[in-house]
């Protein structure tokens, strides 16, 4: 499974083994990260503000970034061929592939659009630190926390990203302590 490190698969199978939760970030949104025509490999942009469009696993299509409603061009603004194609791996997308890969456990999607932290395996993005509801009280303990893309940050044009990402990854070391769960880093 390439987007989990060994170590990060076999602690999961020993959590999930103990009645445990596993927390897991991994911050990409919707099912893929973008649309590219297959022809010329030209990415999908929001025509407003440029950001690449997610391929949601909904009916309806939004700019992560100025929230835009979007409709899927007909045609490749480069091209003008109309072969689009779904790339990279997005939240649902690994949702899917982690219950293929544990398949007695509930994987679910802590994001601004699903918000349920109720899964045995919990695929979070930043909005479960950022939003309004609190999954580490609960009943069931949580006995392991990743950040599955600690490097993200650093893929990322902004001068603040590097800074931002250290942060991110400090904050959710401080969340997995204070559960008193082991944090990993990949």
């Amino acid at each position: 499974f390439p987007l989990l490190s060994a170590t990060v698969f076999h602690a999961m199978r020993e959590t999930l083994a103990l009645g445990n939760r596993c927390v897991l970030w991994y911050d990409k949104i919707g099912y893929a990260r973008r649309f590219e025509c297959r022809a010329c490999g030209q990415s999908w942009t929001c025509p407003k503000c440029m950001m690449l469009i997610p391929v949601s696993d909904g009916p309806s299509i939004q700019c992560p970034n100025c929230r835009a409603a979007l409709v899927p061009p007909d045609q490749c603004i480069s091209c003008g061929q109309s072969d689009w194609v779904a790339r990279g791996l997005g939240n649902a997308a690994m949702r899917d592939r982690l219950q293929r890969l544990f398949p007695h456990s509930t994987v679910t999607l802590g994001d601004a659009k699903h918000k349920d932290a109720s899964g045995d395996i919990v695929l979070a993005t930043s909005y479960l630190e950022d939003g309004p509801w609190d999954p580490w009280h609960t009943p069931v303990r949580i006995g392991l926390c990743a950040d599955l893309l600690a490097d993200l940050c650093l893929l990322r044009s902004s001068d603040e990203q590097p800074a931002t990402g250290l942060r991110r990854l400090l904050e959710r070391a401080g969340l997995a302590a204070g559960c008193g769960s082991p944090f990993y880093a990949q």
